[in-house]
């Protein structure tokens, strides 16, 4: 593996990271507009299947992070890349396991787009991890082939863009927050999850319930449970599959939060007053909603559990 050489800290086109990736896989020649100028560009699969963008009639810009080559010499059953900071503390994880890494034989060329790992990993549609600050930071390759493991390490240096204006404590700022939004939307989401688990359940133990004397009882104060439920959960994610239902919708507690993220990281600078502001606020409301979820897994769920075991219906998983 190569160290890769010193990259300056650029923060991309920000809509890139929010709109671009629902074309990425599409396949063809498109236009698009620079400076005013058309330039066309072709996307069409290589002989490794990977999705290969070429510039037909304008220059192409280095790629948006740090380039990580290295060689494969010969078939191997796992890889992974792992980004940590001069601390040892974890910054980026790739992995063959987690279809997040692509090995072939031969030299290979990863990109590191100099962000964190994202807010909940192999989740799609989680926000982005905040972009790493300057800095020196470790690369470690590991290969594995049956119970062997090889493991190569390198160095990284991100350089702060000269353009920009912000001081240290300006950048320290900024990544703090973001880690803040995407510590709550990680709660948000494993709630959510939650949420959806007891929904399943209950329903499994009303239809398992239907020759029960007590069904009635039981179905009852299960839907009314469920239904509680679907209102937090709507509270916090978007429902429904029909897109025109959505945006007729209020806006939820999660789109929110992320929609605040570009807003802080789309470029160099530090968080304004406003910025933390919003976040306060939508912290506070999820905090409420959770709270209100909290309640039912302590008070209504409880009760529930209760009613159903004295019926001999399996028992229910709680926070």
């Amino acid at each position: 593996m190569l160290n890769p050489a010193p990259t300056y800290r650029i923060k991309p086109n920000f809509s890139e990271g929010y709109i671009g990736p629902m074309f990425d896989s599409e396949i063809g020649k498109k236009y698009q507009l620079s400076l005013g100028t058309a330039a066309m560009s072709e996307k069409k699969k290589n002989n490794k299947g990977e999705i290969i963008t070429t510039m037909l009639d304008s220059g192409e810009n280095p790629p948006d992070g740090v380039p990580i080559y290295f060689y494969i010499d010969k078939k191997i059953d796992e890889a992974s890349i792992s980004i940590t900071d001069i601390k040892g503390n974890s910054v980026r994880d790739y992995s063959t396991e987690h279809n997040n890494l692509k090995v072939n034989l031969g030299t290979n060329r990863f990109i590191w787009d100099m962000n964190h790992n994202q807010a909940v990993m192999d989740e799609i549609g989680s926000p982005p991890g905040p972009m790493a600050l300057p800095g020196d930071y470790n690369v470690e390759l590991k290969i594995k082939r049956g119970k062997n493991e090889t493991s190569l390490s390198g160095g990284i240096t991100l350089i702060k863009d000269p353009r920009a204006k912000a001081s240290e404590d300006d950048l320290l700022e900024q990544i703090d927050l973001l880690f803040a939004i995407n510590k709550k939307y990680a709660e948000l989401y494993s709630n959510v999850k939650i949420i959806q688990t007891n929904q399943v359940e209950i329903s499994e133990w009303i239809s398992r319930a239907e020759s029960n004397k007590n069904y009635d009882v039981i179905k009852k104060t299960g839907d009314k449970i469920i239904d509680a439920l679907n209102d937090i959960e709507n509270s916090l994610i978007p429902s429904g599959k029909n897109l025109r239902a959505k945006l007729t919708k209020p806006i939820v507690l999660g789109l929110k939060l992320t929609g605040l993220i570009p807003v802080v990281n789309s470029t160099d600078f530090k968080p304004t007053d406003q910025s933390h502001g919003v976040f306060t606020e939508i912290k506070e409301e999820i905090d409420e909603a959770l709270e209100k979820l909290r309640y039912f897994q302590e008070v209504d769920l409880i009760d529930f559990h209760e009613l159903v075991e004295k019926n001999n219906i399996p028992t229910l998983k709680t926070l």
